[in-house]
């Protein structure tokens, strides 16, 4: 999504406060920080 959005315009910074907010949230609830990604090596 955030491909088709200007840069650091209003759209993707509304995207990146979400993907903070979904990153925080299962940091939070599964005390793992690479919830969503993959793990480093």
């Amino acid at each position: 999504m955030q491909l088709v959005c200007t840069p650091f315009g209003a759209d993707y910074v509304a995207l990146q406060a979400v993907l903070a907010a979904l990153r925080d949230a299962a940091t939070h609830f599964t005390k793992d920080p690479y919830f969503y990604g993959g793990r480093p090596h």
